[in-house]
């Protein structure tokens, strides 16, 4: 499987990004389950580059070697993300569980800074090491016709 595709998709498209990314954790052997889990983990980062970040966010997956990572970039350098543990939650606080969620289900998380851009990063072990070099990428926009820098129109 060697694929380089983008998606530019509205906030309310995100189902469409879910359903591409299990698409493509299924292609590299992960079952249902894990798929689920990759997806949630993709949507849960791409709603914080949204909410947090700056558009574009740009969504993109690679798997090499025995890895799947899922890195989210977006251009709002200022936040660090912030991966603390729960007891830094309010109980009753509405939000603040996301990035718990994505360190739950990935094998590793990390951030970084390329630029003037932000990147988060999840890993996934492939099963049964799989592997090869394999790239996705998929932008989501804020709003209906965000130009992507590097593509036609942006």
């Amino acid at each position: 499987m060697n694929e380089s595709t983008s998606l530019l998709a509205e906030v309310v498209d995100l189902e469409a990004l879910r359903a591409r990314t299990r698409a493509y954790a299924a292609g590299f052997g992960f079952g249902s389950v894990r798929c689920g889990d990759v997806a949630l983990v993709v949507n849960e980062l791409a709603t914080n580059g949204l909410a947090h970040g700056r558009a574009p966010v740009e969504v993109c997956l690679d798997a090499f070697g025995d890895l799947m990572r899922v890195s989210v970039w977006d251009s709002f350098v200022v936040g660090v993300p912030l991966c603390g543990d729960l007891e830094d939650v309010d109980d009753d606080a509405e939000g603040g569980r996301g990035l718990l969620c994505v360190r739950e289900f990935a094998d590793v998380v990390s951030w970084g800074l390329r630029g003037c851009r932000k990147f988060v990063r999840a890993e996934f072990e492939l099963p049964g090491g799989v592997g090869g070099v394999d790239v996705v990428r998929m932008s989501v926009a804020s709003s209906p016709g965000v130009p992507v820098p590097g593509r036609a129109g942006g």
